[in-house]
Order: structure tokens, then sequence, then C-alpha cells
């Protein structure tokens, strides 16, 4: 009961914010505000991305046991819950604190013992050693372009050898890409990211006109990935 209130109460919170913002102009670029109605439209989405259950496959066909993995951008938890299900010790990082407490809220029956969580943005976030997973679904691409070099190299730094990460990053024909702070990728750049330290084990480049989480269509780029730390 205390659960369902609680998402009632959020859904609210996030009605009155929509209000609040159409009541005023709009001085923002095309991916700030996104986050209020994305959190409303995803708060009771359960379904795994793609390229996570497709590592959870590539560990299995390794005999890999549940270990360490770390859910960057974890928004209102899709991946964390399907990880705390599959066994997994699960770190829940997200900028956003009303991020950690919906996950908090939606995960409090799903072995909690195994997750931990902290409110850090892409440039400040503290990584355990020897993770064996980095999720990021969606969500690396938000990290901003000064501060995606030391955000990536932290990620390899503290990725274990057989670890792999799986998540998405946006090309550079994103329509996101104009007038955004975000990090965006060319072909070239996308794979040089993963040369020198991965095998790439799944690459799938969408690009075309689709909707967003929040609604609106917009012309996406997307490299969806899953590699494998040499």
């Amino acid at each position: 009961m205390a659960k369902k209130i609680l998402l009632t109460l959020l859904l609210s919170f996030f009605s009155l914010t929509a209000l609040a913002d159409a009541s005023q102009p709009s001085t923002k670029s095309s991916t700030e505000g996104y986050w209020d109605e994305y959190y409303r439209n995803t708060l009771n989405e359960e379904k795994p991305r793609y390229t996570l259950l497709l590592a959870q496959q590539y560990f299995n066909l390794d005999n890999k046991t549940p270990g360490l993995a770390v859910d960057l951008g974890a928004g209102t938890g899709r991946d964390t819950l399907f990880l705390l299900r599959k066994g997994w010790n699960v770190h829940a990082i997200d900028a956003e604190p009303l991020s950690i407490e919906i996950i908090l809220n939606r995960t409090e029956t799903e072995n909690p013992q195994h997750l931990e969580t902290s409110i850090s943005s892409f440039a400040n976030m503290v990584l355990p050693d020897n993770i064996d997973l980095v999720n990021a679904s969606f969500s690396l691409p938000f990290c901003p372009s000064e501060d995606f070099s030391e955000c990536w190299n932290n990620i390899v730094d503290h990725l274990a050898v057989g670890g792999r990460f799986a998540g998405q990053l946006f090309g550079d024909r994103d329509e996101w890409a104009a007038g955004s702070s975000g990090t965006f990728h060319t072909h070239e750049q996308m794979l040089q990211l993963f040369e020198d330290h991965f095998v790439i084990e799944y690459l799938q480049i969408e690009e075309g006109l689709l909707p967003t989480a929040v609604g609106p269509m917009k012309h996406w780029h997307i490299y969806h990935v899953v590699a494998r730390k040499k």
C-alpha cells in the first residue's frame, strides 16, 4: 500500500511540474527538461534493454555466475530490477535524487541487500573495482562532452578483464547533437572507444525517425553495443 501511495504522489508531482513548465517560456536545449516526463512515462517499465539481455546471455555462455554490475544513469530502475532478479550485486548510479528514490522504492522486495545506490554526475562518480558489467542504457550520451573522456577512462579502468560493457552511444547525425551539451560520436570515433581494450560482441546501428520516451518523434542515430574487456 505504501508503495502504491508513493507512486501516486510521484505521478502527481510530475503532472504539476509539467504544467508549471508549460506556463513559462522555454529557454532549454533539446534534452533539458526531458527527465520529468521521462520518469513519469517509464515509472512502471520492467522490461530490460536488449543490450543488457544480450550481455546476460553472453555471461551465461561463459558459465559466469552473476557478480558486480554498475547501472549508470539508472533512471527508474528497469535494468537494476532485472539484474537484482538475476542475482547480481548492483550499484545503481544517477545524478537525479528522484531517480534513486524511485529505484529504492521499486526494489525493496528484490534482494535489497544486493543493491547499493549513489547520487552522482558522470564526472564525479566513484566506481568500485573489478566490475563485471557496466550497463549504460541510453545514459552516456547525456554526459557533457567535456567530461566524456574522463568518464569513459573511469569505466575502462574499473571494469574487470572479461567484464562487459552494455549500452548505447549516440551518433553524430542524431537530432539532439545540434545545440546539446551531450556527447555524440561518428562511427569511427565510436569504434576507437573500444579498439584498445575491448572485443565488440554485438553492434547494431539504428537511424531514423522514431518516437522518444516522452512521445514526440525525433531523428535517432544510435549505436547499440555489447563489448567484452580483453
